[in-house]
């Protein structure tokens, strides 16, 4: 069964399933009849709305391979596992009633959320089948879609529910055939007599009335012929076959919108059906019943070629999306571009793995500035939830790169976040984020972020031994993470980034000196302090070169603390 196949039979059972509410009866088992309910509006010409909601419901579902991970074949194949469950749970006529009059409180999508939920929750109660997590996503998708596409327009099923009665009351058994009540039981068979004698058909009469051939009169004549065993009812037999005839050849003929070769195609059969060439009509409505195939199959292409012209779209709105955030960043509007960049990731989705991790990335960086910007936590900590998102796909993934930038900016994040509210805890996740970019890094692939992240390592372990009891081995560790990233910078390359990294050295030096090795820690920070000095008051770094006078003045007071130098040195 087709995709189209299985959302007919759903569809008409979802459209059996709300009319009650219009007062329509269904009796129990007829939302089951969804297939030939759509059959019978076709019949009758009513076709067009349910082939608009087939049509709408299916490019609902070829969307959801991309935006929700749902395979065709499982919407298909569940979506026929609905239908008993909407014909054993009928929705609430009550919210059916208010979503199309516009009544209800919620509105539209409340009304949804309201019948869908009913039905899932019926599902689980009577045990109509077992519902894990994934199987729920997919029917609550499915049975949102459905009761969106027939409830939006509130004509609809207004329009439907007279040919779901006349449906009904055609498909009821005639009065003969109605078991007798316990008060008044069945007569007794009567005894076998003879034949009554056989009532011919007035074939003038009938070919009149029908427009039929001689030929089509003579075949249906012949048909009867093979029901000799009941010979009285074999007038009444050629009346009902020249009846079918002429619906058959009505319905044929009926104008619709489809396709000028499979009207001409039904032109035929029914001329063929007329004239008492059934052999002729047989071929010509297989080929009739082909050419659906055909229509049916283009139309799948069609909204295959959609797709995929709109995962191209949204993937250049994103892009684009991602171009307006970068000009925000330029403008240092970070929030709106941290927006801006949310939805770009969101844009490209699952299509394009790398530039959603990208935008992503670049959402944490804004949220890192904003936060920097304003001393806000709460910006702060949103950045920090973004980049560990980010550094988890990316590990998940096999992504080094992206695992290091997140890891890098995550780092950073902390440590903003330990400025203004310090704590041991925050400063040693940090510390393991640096580590982390460290571990994935590669020094001559990058030299320049490889050695940042060394600075940040350091300043991380530095601050772990200001905000708690200093430790010798905790500095130690500080001072090798800066010496790394000082093997990089250089004072003629990045003279700011070398000496302030400098200053961080010999800070941590002075701080280890007082736990051991007091001269010769002390002697390497005022051999770091000095040409970090010069190159501050150059570049009128006056805040750095204030920093660096107290730490030089800071040592000369205390100079005197020092050990005489050995023999040796």
């Amino acid at each position: 069964m087709s995709l189209y196949e299985s959302l007919e039979v759903f569809v008409g059972a979802g459209v059996l399933a709300l009319v009650p509410a219009l007062g329509c009866q269904v009796p129990t088992g007829g939302a089951l009849q969804g297939a030939e309910f759509s059959a019978f509006l076709r019949s009758r010409g009513e076709g067009g709305p349910i082939g608009d909601v087939l049509d709408r419901l299916a490019h609902q579902i070829w969307l959801s391979q991309d935006t929700r991970g749902i395979p065709m074949h499982v919407a298909q194949e569940h979506a026929r596992k609905l239908v008993p469950l909407l014909d054993s749970c009928r929705p609430d006529p009550d919210v059916v009633k208010a979503a199309i009059d516009g009544q209800h409180a919620a509105g539209l999508a409340g009304a949804v959320s309201q019948l869908v939920q009913f039905l899932i929750a019926r599902a689980k109660d009577i045990g109509v089948w077992q519902l894990h997590e994934r199987i729920e996503d997919v029917c609550t998708f499915l049975l949102e879609q459905l009761f969106v596409q027939l409830l939006s327009n509130p004509r609809l099923l207004r329009d439907l529910a007279p040919s779901a009665n006349a449906f009904f009351t055609d498909a009821a058994p005639p009065a003969s055939s109605i078991v007798p009540t316990a008060q008044e039981p069945p007569p007794l068979p009567e005894l076998p007599g003879p034949a009554p004698a056989k009532s011919e058909p007035d074939f003038a009469d009938l070919k009149e009335r029908y427009g039929l051939s001689d030929r089509a009169l003579q075949r249906f004549s012949a048909i009867a012929e093979k029901h000799r065993s009941l010979p009285a009812r074999q007038g009444w037999q050629v009346n009902e076959l020249a009846r079918w005839l002429e619906e058959t050849r009505q319905q044929l003929l009926r104008p619709t919108n489809e396709p000028a070769e499979i009207r001409q195609l039904k032109a035929k059969a029914a001329e063929a059906l007329v004239n008492g060439d059934f052999e002729a009509a047989m071929e010509l409505l297989k080929e009739v019943r082909r050419a659906f195939r055909e229509v049916r199959r283009r139309t799948e292409q069609r909204l295959q070629e959609e797709l995929e012209q709109l995962r191209m779209e949204q993937h250049q709105e994103a892009l684009a999306t991602a171009d307006v955030a970068e000009l925000a960043m330029a403008r240092m509007d970070y929030q709106q571009a941290a927006e801006l960049f949310e939805e770009a990731a969101d844009g490209v989705g699952k299509s394009d793995p790398a530039a959603a991790l990208r935008f992503t990335l670049r959402r944490a960086d804004a949220l890192y500035y904003a936060g920097e910007e304003s001393g806000s936590i709460p910006l702060l900590r949103q950045a920090v939830n973004v980049y560990a998102k980010a550094a988890e796909w990316a590990g998940a993934n096999n992504d080094p790169q992206g695992l290091a930038s997140a890891s890098q900016g995550l780092g950073n994040t902390l440590l903003a976040i330990a400025d203004h509210e310090p704590s041991k805890t925050v400063l040693e996740q940090a510390s393991l984020a640096f580590r982390t970019a460290l571990e994935v890094m590669s020094r001559e692939k990058d030299p320049r972020v490889w050695a940042l992240a060394r600075v940040g390592l350091g300043n991380a372990l530095a601050s772990m031994s200001e905000v708690g009891q200093a430790s010798a081995l905790t500095l130690e560790q500080a001072a090798v993470a800066y010496r790394g990233a000082l093997e990089v910078f250089s004072r003629e390359t990045e003279p700011l980034r070398w000496a302030e990294t400098r200053l961080n050295l010999s800070t941590v030096l002075i701080r280890l000196g007082e736990l051991k090795d007091r001269r010769e820690n002390w002697l390497a920070a005022a051999a770091a302090i000095v040409p970090a000095l010069e190159v501050f008051e150059a570049h009128g770094a006056t805040a750095q070169a204030e920093a660096a006078r107290r730490a030089l003045k800071m040592l000369h007071s205390r100079w005197d603390m020092l050990e005489p130098p050995t023999a040796a040195e």
